[in-house]
């Protein structure tokens, strides 16, 4: 249950903040199914997540691409592969970070309490939490601070383990948000902790402690970070074993916060980034392997290039040169046994 906490801290922010434009974010602006957004890994050296407080201007504007990007679609639990195993789920989540990581998230959206509750995941192990993890209290305000503790006790391919943890939210600053993709006023910035302990019964017992704390930007209307920075340290029986930063934006978001061309997609297709000048990404799901022939065209329909692409099942990433196509707008379509399906992709020089 919610535990907010009267401390000096929280009304000194509840007092910087009603100095300014109070902003919130309702459960309403949540993903629901059928939303495909993405985030694009940017280089981490020199970027920190900087000052909170009221009418704070954050500036990322130099963000350079990284190699990796983060596709998230969300979807009934019923169309996922393990929807029959979290029947209580309300909303599932298919995150894919591009080209390693493949798992499942299963949410259940608590009214009672006003939270979108982590009950459950595959990656590749089956975890059921029995005292859930809140992790997405709504509505966000510039006053919220949140608190709850989470456990699971599951089997691995090699025995068993136990994952128990607390996670914290505070709001730590309004303003303005600067990207490469745009400019973003209205923006709230959340800073949540999640410090868990993972232990592992196998032959010989070990003992994780996992440390993560997000720093991540919204807008009022969208429930989905902006800009997301990741600080992750791990240490096994009391040894640090590494320490991780990762630094990702969302792709195909217009600086008014009204989704761009690229930030959902139709039968699991996305290009990014979109508009580009010399390359794209085209990202498209097969349900079973085959060929799959791959189209430019024009906005008359005259085809301009064309490839075949050769896959196995699952989600699938073409790069494709546009350097040499003029400035305008452009369609790419996909067509394989499965489906044919068209995406738009705008050139600029």
């Amino acid at each position: 249950m919610k535990k907010f906490t009267n401390s000096l801290f929280f009304i000194a922010l509840l007092f910087c903040f009603t100095t300014g434009r109070a902003q919130t974010i309702p459960g309403s602006a949540f993903p629901v199914a059928g939303d495909v957004l993405t985030l694009i890994e940017a280089d981490t050296a020199g970027v920190t997540p900087g000052a909170g407080g009221s009418g704070v201007t954050w500036n990322f504007g130099s963000l350079t691409n990284g190699v990796g990007t983060q596709l998230d679609s969300f979807m009934a639990p019923s169309a996922t592969p393990y929807g029959a195993v979290f029947p209580t789920a309300t909303l599932a989540l298919h995150e894919i970070v591009f080209p390693v990581t493949n798992y499942y998230v299963y949410y259940y959206n608590n009214t009672g309490s006003s939270i979108y509750q982590r009950i459950g995941n595959v990656q590749p192990d089956t975890v059921i939490y029995t005292t859930r993890a809140d992790e997405f209290p709504y509505p966000l305000t510039p006053t919220t601070t949140y608190s709850s503790n989470y456990y699971a006790h599951y089997r691995t391919s090699g025995g068993s383990a136990t994952e128990a943890g607390v996670g914290s939210v505070v709001v730590d600053g309004t303003g303005t948000l600067t990207l490469p993709t745009g400019t973003y006023s209205n923006v709230l910035r959340s800073h949540y902790t999640r410090t868990e302990n993972d232990t592992t019964y196998t032959p010989s017992a070990s003992a994780m402690l996992q440390v993560d704390n997000y720093y991540e930007w919204y807008q009022p209307n969208s429930y989905y970070p902006i800009l997301s920075i990741m600080y992750s340290n791990y240490s096994v029986m009391g040894f640090t074993a590494f320490s991780k930063k990762t630094v990702a934006y969302r792709a195909g978001y217009t600086s008014s916060g009204i989704n761009d061309i690229n930030s959902s997609s139709k039968n699991g297709m996305l290009i990014f980034p979109n508009p580009t000048n010399e390359q794209a990404t085209l990202v498209y799901e097969m349900t079973k392997a085959g060929e799959s022939q791959i189209g430019i065209y024009d906005l008359t329909g005259r085809l301009l290039q064309t490839s075949v692409n050769t896959s196995g099942e699952g989600f699938q990433t073409v790069s494709l040169k546009v350097s040499e196509l003029p400035v305008g707008m452009y369609e790419v379509r996909v067509v394989n046994s499965q489906s044919t399906t068209s995406f738009k992709l705008q050139i600029v020089k």
